[in-house]
């Protein structure tokens, strides 16, 4: 009989790979579950109600935490700096206090997770920060503005790796990088969707009842957000185990234990961990550290973004209802690119080689801003580097279930350590492109090829380290029965 094993995630240079066998089924299932024909049709029917209740709800939520987050941007072309006045880097420091309140709650939160129950942690974060959001419309000066940017990185802090946590808890292996592609495409619509939006309140809404149009846009954002928050309580999960969330009426008892059985055979061959065994290995895996670095380059190369809608307007391409209207296209190419990039990714199992294609256009979108003075000829390239960044995005994500798959207390620290390590990247790109900078910014774009360039050499490392250990996984179990699971490169 062939059997089938993984590497553990604890690898030492040096140091023999430590193998364990995947989980065989359990007595019971193994009667349950035995006419195979009738559990593909159960597994095929489990994933469209996951897929239409867990995942759409989440990557909506998701969609309107990346519209809260991504407004200030949008408002930087209204009155929101005269109106706050403010000078100098202080829009700078007001963008990066989310992200320091966004470090303070990503390790915590996630280690709360694994014992709390998500239907009603993620969503009551969802629900205060859109309050935040709305809170942010009556915003009168700089220390107000600051304040409510550290608010509403520290509610939105938990969602992220919550989700990506989440979904590992009932997505396989071979399904969860596709749901984290779907996850991470909510970044580029989102983005799009807010310069459209913004475009039509800023024509039509400014001055309305003596509110300025980055007031309106905070409000009404924040109030759509509170719905999908409130949504979400309904049709969030907890765990397959558990019978609370939306899996006590949305699952029927047979889909309920399959959804247990299948994670139970997907993962592999451990002792019950706990929380701080789980951080010790997240910790002392240098995997973890070296997707931190690879993420947080390529968010790093992202510092564009809070900015893009000025830097379209130093381009002179319209008047500012014709600058928000031009931020829209590149992201809207950007999710279709997103969809092809992660459908060949699953498809020829390859991540790291993906990334380093990916970063390559978003560098040369970069050297051409650079180069060139022609202004359509920058808006070109932002068709670039926008939609090759997008693409990234969904990739680093999907190598943490490789780097960190053997229980969940690990996945999850593993999850938080990238998050934060990643995050940390927000509150230095916030300062990348200065008003005095303008109309082209080349110090900025200059340092954002400099972290293009080491994700790209990063991304090449973690490809040649998974590459070493398939080969040893190889090398063990030449001529056995035993088929080792290799990993994803």
């Amino acid at each position: 009989m062939i059997s089938h094993a993984r590497q553990d995630g604890k690898i030492s240079t040096g140091t023999c790979q430590i193998i364990q066998e995947r989980l065989c089924p359990s007595s019971d299932a193994v009667d349950e579950f035995a006419d195979e024909k009738a559990t593909q049709a159960l597994n095929r029917r489990l994933v469209r109600k996951m897929d239409a209740a867990f995942l759409s709800v989440m990557v909506l939520v998701f969609f309107f935490k990346r519209v809260d987050k991504s407004i200030i941007a949008k408002a930087k072309l209204s009155s929101f700096e005269r109106d706050l006045n403010l000078h100098g880097t202080q829009f700078n420091t007001a963008v990066s206090m989310a992200a320091a309140g966004y470090l303070i709650t990503i390790i915590p939160s996630n280690l709360l997770l694994t014992r709390a129950r998500p239907s009603i942690y993620l969503p009551c974060c969802a629900s205060l920060w859109a309050i935040v959001a709305m809170a942010t419309a009556a915003a009168q000066n700089y220390p107000q503005i600051v304040a409510l940017r550290f608010l509403l990185g520290l509610c939105e802090g938990p969602y992220s790796p919550g989700c990506i946590f989440v979904l590992s808890c009932w997505y396989t292996k071979e399904e969860l990088a596709l749901r984290n592609a779907i996850l991470a495409i909510a970044t580029p619509l989102s983005s799009a969707f807010v310069g459209l939006i913004s475009a039509g309140v800023f024509s039509k809404m400014e001055g309305v009842h003596g509110w300025a149009g980055w007031r309106w846009l905070f409000l009404l954002m924040g109030c759509i957000s509170l719905a999908a928050a409130l949504m979400a309580f309904v049709f969030f999960p907890d765990y397959p185990e558990s019978s609370t969330g939306s899996t006590q009426w949305l699952l029927t008892p047979v889909e309920r234990r399959w959804a247990i059985e299948r994670m139970r055979r997907d993962r592999v061959a451990h002792p019950k961990s706990t929380v701080l065994a789980g951080m010790k290995s997240a910790l002392l895996d240098y995997r973890v550290w070296l997707l931190a670095l690879v993420s947080c380059c390529h968010r790093s190369a992202t510092g564009y973004s809070t900015f893009y809608p000025s830097i379209v307007k130093a381009m002179h391409l319209g008047n500012t209802y014709v600058t928000l209207l031009c931020t829209a296209p590149p992201y809207l190419l950007g999710a279709i690119v997103s969809c092809l990039v992660s459908w060949s990714s699953d498809r020829f199992h390859d991540r790291s080689g993906h990334m380093m294609g990916t970063m390559t256009v978003v560098t040369i979108g970069f050297i051409i801003h650079i180069a060139v003075e022609n202004r359509p000829v920058q808006y070109f390239a932002s068709f670039l580097y926008i939609p090759a960044d997008s693409a990234t995005n969904a990739l680093p994500r999907a190598l943490i279930a490789t780097a960190a798959g053997q229980t969940p207390e690990k996945r999850s620290c593993a999850v938080a350590i990238v998050e934060v390590i990643t995050s940390l990247s927000e509150v230095w790109s916030s300062y990348f492109f200065q008003n005095n900078d303008a109309p082209r910014y080349i110090k900025g774009m200059v340092i954002l090829v400099a972290f293009s360039v080491v994700c790209i050499l990063s991304a090449g490392l973690m490809r040649w380290i998974l590459w070493r250990d398939n080969r040893r996984l190889q090398a063990r179990f030449a001529g056995t029965d035993t088929v080792p699971i290799l990993h994803p490169l």
